[in-house]
């Protein structure tokens, strides 16, 4: 994880009147939007399950992270439909910390095994650090978000409508060639046959 921090060379550059907390503010809303759009923040979770289980169990997100969308579901190799499940976060207002509560929703498995979830994130609106790949692989268009919006912030020596349009041009075409992309990766992967309980 890299703290917002990291991000304002690549803002501060073009904007430099503009306090660092105002920037940071707008990293922190351009990557939620650029993680929702492209779904490039992906991690993986593993949970073995005992014979008969029909219940729900807790997987325990990264710090500062929210979950977006549940990209798939398996149990010992066998995709589960969208139906078969749902999910819900649930947040400790201490900590902060997020579990993804995971429930099944059709019968119990017959026999134990291994549930496999492919998880898409984002940040949370209270987030102070940011995944590593979006600084390494995705700086430049997130920068370009975060300016969009602040040189468009009204009567501030650095205000500047023509430049945050170019700006935000940039981010919405990164957004959507990295969704592009991803879905291209996706359709990559191999079929495997789906479970159905009816």
């Amino acid at each position: 994880m890299r703290p917002l921090a990291d991000f304002l060379p690549s803002i501060l550059q073009h904007a430099s009147a503009c306090p660092d907390v105002t920037a940071e503010r707008e990293v922190l809303n351009a990557a939620i939007t650029f993680c929702q759009r492209t779904r490039c923040w992906r991690v993986a979770r593993d949970h073995v399950l005992p014979e008969g289980w029909d219940g729900a169990i807790s997987l325990v997100l990264p710090q500062g992270a929210r979950l977006h969308e549940i990209e798939g579901a398996s149990f010992n190799g066998v995709d589960l439909d969208r139906s078969d499940y749902t999910d819900q976060v649930i947040s400790d207002p201490v900590s902060g910390q997020e579990d993804l509560t995971f429930t099944y929703l059709r019968e119990p498995f017959a026999e134990a095994g291994l549930l496999k979830l492919s998880l898409f994130l984002k940040p949370s609106i209270t987030a102070d650090e940011l995944p590593d790949v979006l600084l390494e692989d995705y700086r430049e268009i997130i920068a370009a978000g975060a300016l969009g919006a602040i040189l468009l912030i009204k009567d501030k020596t650095w205000s500047d409508p023509q430049r945050a349009a170019f700006f935000k041009a940039a981010f919405e075409a990164g957004c959507s060639r990295n969704f592009a992309e991803n879905i291209r990766g996706r359709m990559r992967k191999p079929v495997r046959s789906r479970a159905r309980f009816v």
